[in-house]
């Protein structure tokens, strides 16, 4: 499926599609294009091929594109209704946008900004575990502008495929809604596809680079090799004017709508929509990680089962290869470079570090919290949060904090992290000889605690 939204230059013309072709407007007519097989069948045979907008009164939706209905739109003063595709309400919007735009005496040139091809992307997950995928979308932009876009309903693999009400509550999608879907590694290739040489992006791509990466390797099929920003962080580093940078949030700012939140194809056509915005706003052009490094980041990578995050350009992750090149030509450069990134991953493995006293728990604590008697440890990075603070929350709730994974252990929290924790994998271990031991999400951690933070997924 082709979607194209674009402006001719010489003509200031918009060209979008609609059911069996498209059209462009200008201030002073609308076009209608019919495919080939459109005009073979004369389904256009009712429009004019040039309509002047003088004898357009107004412009009115009769019906939004669902997923099964295609969208009409009724241009007032004449009898023709134009028809939209299902699932083409983007295009449907920009249709009765720029047309409004025109009737009122003003043609909004579309944001283009040249080099920046993406793919945007968001999933959705069933339970604590990242790679329990259940939902994808993805939306493909060239030039700043929306070209195709696709979503996909799965079955999580195998080893997490439990739904937890606190994800239903997030995003609503239950077991029931995948049973007839096809399983993760069946869409994957689609996915793949889809992106192709692309870059992506997410909103807090850390969250869905780990969630796939952890869903290919359930699925035992290779992680996806694909370099990746983040406009979360991108947002973040700007100084915005704004409470938080939550999706919704950054979206409301660039008055980007965002049709349905925790919808993956919404989701990702904001995140997508925000990109595009955050390069104008900076007066930045070029290509996705030409305006990451200007705006101080390094791009993030999948480097199989290790996912490495969009960081500072001063803590980049990918110093080995920088500084083997550096060598070349400069080695006190390049020994320069390694030291100040050993100092950055000596700083976050601090933040990672276990406190040295285990708080008691408390006994008389409400028996029916989600905490309560329960053996809990942490794993990761759980900033801006000391870990010492949470294990005083966590211990007050009633429950016994454990420095490691062991046989007693209950509950494993999952901060965040560059790749699968030690800890993890032997609390997985353990589940694999028959333990039960729930992994939880540090967002589903904080929601139990009452602890406000902007930076956790669901965004």
């Amino acid at each position: 499926m082709h979607r194209l939204l674009l402006f001719e230059k010489d003509t200031m013309a918009a060209i979008i599609p609609i059911n069996g072709g498209d059209v462009s407007i200008t201030a002073q007519s609308i076009d209608f294009h019919p495919t080939e097989l459109s005009a073979a069948l004369g389904t256009f045979s009712q429009f004019p091929l040039s309509l002047p907008t003088t004898q357009i009164t107004r412009v009115s939706v009769l019906q939004e594109p669902t997923a099964y209905l295609s969208g009409q739109v009724l241009l007032h003063g004449t009898d023709i209704t134009v028809s939209f595709a299902p699932n083409f309400d983007n295009e449907q919007r920009k249709f009765v946008e720029t047309l409004s735009a025109v009737l009122r005496g003003e043609l909004v040139r579309e944001q283009s900004i040249e080099h920046l091809d993406f793919v945007a992307i968001d999933v959705e997950t069933t339970n604590s575990d990242w790679g329990s995928i259940c939902q994808i979308g993805v939306v493909r932009f060239i030039g700043g502008t929306e070209v195709a876009a696709q979503q996909w309903l799965c079955k999580p693999p195998a080893k997490v495929n439990t739904f937890d009400e606190f994800n239903i509550g997030i995003h609503g999608i239950q077991a029931e809604d995948v049973s007839q879907a096809p399983e993760f590694q069946e869409i994957f290739a689609e996915v793949t596809e889809f992106i192709g040489l692309l870059p992506v992006i997410a909103h807090n791509a850390q969250f869905d680079m780990t969630a796939l990466s952890r869903a290919t390797m359930f699925s035992n099929i290779a992680a996806p090799a694909l370099t990746f920003s983040c406009t979360l962080t991108l947002a973040r580093s700007m100084k915005l004017p704004i409470a938080n940078h939550k999706l919704p949030t950054v979206a409301g700012h660039f008055k980007v709508k965002l049709a349905q939140h925790h919808d993956a194809l919404a989701d990702a056509r904001a995140c997508g929509e925000i990109m595009v915005a955050l390069a104008s706003s900076a007066a930045i052009s070029g290509s996705l990680e030409e305006i990451t490094k200007t705006l101080g980041f390094s791009m993030g990578t999948i480097n199989g089962t290790t996912v490495y995050p969009v960081l500072k350009r001063t803590t980049t992750l990918s110093f080995v290869k920088d500084s083997a090149a550096a060598t070349i030509g400069n080695t006190q450069e390049a020994t320069t470079e390694k030291q100040s990134n050993k100092k950055a991953r000596t700083a976050r493995w601090a933040k990672a570090a276990v406190p040295e006293v285990i708080p008691e728990p408390n006994l008389n604590a409400d028996p029916t919290n989600e905490l309560f008697g329960h053996n809990v440890t942490l794993t990761g990075d759980f900033a801006p949060f000391d870990k010492g603070e949470i294990w005083e929350k966590i211990a007050n709730h009633g429950a016994t904090i454990g420095k490691n994974v062991t046989k007693k252990t209950t509950i494993l929290i999952l901060g965040q992290w560059d790749s699968i924790t030690s800890k993890q994998k032997k609390a997985e271990e353990y589940i694999a000889k028959g333990q039960s031991i729930d992994m939880w999400s540090q967002e589903k951690l904080y929601e139990v605690l009452g602890l406000e933070v902007e930076l956790t997924p669901p965004f």
